[in-house]
């Protein structure tokens, strides 16, 4: 469900005036090329993340928007935790309930997550840097195979049940709480707090780490993984996005 950006590398060879000599034509031929890989790498790698300035993060905030959400970790907390990890200021918005339109009664009372997406960016303030969404809710989404076709058996598939969904890179996520419930509080908090930061990862261009212990490993539908890794970035992941 990842939103990915390409670019096109267009004719960089320019017109050079007949006297110039043969070294300068090699010189600026050369200098093409190496601007050419260089674009062509930062665009297809698929560990690249996004770079923000410091000045940036200070500037523009991340919105938190709360949905049906029974604030059992304080949003403030979250923010901190932001704060931390990312750099990000957060702020906090008025709860609001999610579009009866989102909804799916297949599996029980689910919200598509993939729509919830585009409900935020709509939501979205254009001067700051993202929207999350948080839910107590249920989420789903279709999970597909490369062709993009619903995976067998589809009735398994259609409606899967998730814990958080962001666009790769985006400026929306959306985590539920409704998965990761646990009687000890502190465990149930640090899973929230993990899903967040995971999902903000994916926006800002982070890809699943092989880290196990980084916050952006994948989960592969195991809440046992997300208990088992950290809530920080390990330094590869941190370097990808950092100033």
């Amino acid at each position: 469900m990842y939103e990915k950006k390409t670019s096109r590398i267009g004719n960089c060879i320019p017109t050079i005036p007949f006297a110039i000599s043969y070294e300068v034509v090699f010189l600026l031929f050369f200098t093409c090329i190496c601007a050419s890989v260089s674009l062509l790498s930062s665009c297809n790698d698929p560990y690249a993340g996004m770079r923000f300035s410091r000045n940036f993060r200070e500037t523009h905030f991340i919105e938190l928007q709360p949905f049906e959400y029974d604030r059992s970790v304080k949003p403030q907390l979250l923010s901190s935790k932001i704060r931390v990890v990312y750099g990000f200021r957060s702020i906090i918005n008025p709860e609001l309930l999610l579009p009866n339109d989102l909804l799916n009664y297949e599996k029980g009372r689910r919200y598509d997550a993939p729509r919830v997406l585009k409900y935020l960016k709509e939501l979205k303030s254009d001067s700051n840097a993202l929207i999350v969404g948080i839910t107590s809710a249920d989420i789903y989404t279709s999970k597909r195979d490369r062709s993009g076709k619903i995976r067998k058996p589809e009735y398994k598939y259609k409606i899967w049940g998730i814990f958080g969904l962001a666009t790769c890179p985006g400026n929306s996520a959306v985590i539920s709480t409704k998965r990761i419930k646990h009687p000890d509080g502190r465990q149930y908090e640090e899973r929230i707090i993990k899903i967040i930061l995971h999902e903000i990862g994916h926006n800002l261009g982070l890809k699943h780490c092989s880290d196990k212990k980084c916050l952006m490993t994948d989960a592969v539908e195991k809440i046992s993984t997300i208990d088992n890794a950290s809530s920080e970035l390990c330094r590869k992941c941190s370097l990808q996005i950092g100033e």
